[in-house]
């Protein structure tokens, strides 16, 4: 990624630098809002976010950097690739908006075009590029998990990427053009999501009824809890 960016910058006649930061930790909320203050010290223009179980397209950076200066007339300061869940039903960590009802928010399943970006609310911070405007005037910190009942707003919690969302409500595209792929036995992409569900692409749309979208998402809510299961076991005979 970091020479294919340069490869691009010097042919664009762009005069971009890049710099790379591997922050340490096992805190995942701390860890990110580490980075961050280092970005920010640095006055960096961007933040982009990778985490370390995904893989990621060569041109993921200049691709980014594109959407967000194509778009900047319309104040859209985040855009993220497309990442799903790594283990099976393989649902998009990608979210189309904040549910006041249930508190929490709604993902995306079908219905959105593959080849093009597309307004969203928020996203697992696998692979997300950040313009760094954003965190003006707002207060640390700008990722936390936060427990149930502990915010005001949050009664059932809330995981440090969604909370960033949550807190901050930034204006933001995905582009499903960069996939993102998220390893477990294998990188899953969201083509796993598609063959996984027997779902059909149609117009670089995918095609998906409400009741079938309802069963997948439920299989991966139980996959979900099925997870947090076994990292409790482990942490007690830990």
């Amino acid at each position: 990624m970091q020479h294919y960016f340069y490869e691009w910058e010097r042919l664009a006649g762009r005069k971009d630098l890049l710099s790379t930061v591997v922050q340490g930790g096992y805190q995942l909320d701390w860890m990110r809002n580490e980075i961050t203050n280092v970005a920010l010290t640095a006055k960096q223009d961007y933040i982009l976010y990778l985490d370390i179980d995904q893989d990621f397209p060569t041109e993921t950076i200049p691709r980014m950097l594109m959407v967000l200066e194509q778009n900047e007339k319309e104040c859209y300061n985040v855009v993220t690739g497309i990442t799903t869940h790594k283990k099976p039903p393989y649902m998009p960590l990608v979210y189309n908006t904040w549910d006041e009802k249930t508190t929490s928010f709604a993902g995306i399943g079908g219905g959105f075009p593959l080849d093009k970006p597309f307004p969203v609310a928020a996203a697992s911070m696998g692979c997300v590029m950040v313009d760094t405007r954003l965190f003006e005037g707002k207060e640390q910190p700008w990722f936390k998990f936060a427990k149930p009942g502990e915010i005001d707003g949050l009664p059932k919690g809330l995981g440090e990427d969604l909370y960033f969302f949550w807190k901050l409500k930034p204006k933001m595209l995905c582009d499903p053009t960069i996939v993102s792929g998220h390893y477990c036995d294998h990188p899953a992409t969201i083509e796993d999501y598609v063959n996984y569900n027997n779902l059909k692409v149609k117009d670089n749309i995918i095609q998906v009824s409400q009741k079938r979208l309802n069963e997948i998402k439920t299989k991966h809510e139980l996959e979900k809890n099925l997870e947090e299961v076994t990292k409790a076991e482990k942490l007690v005979k830990g």
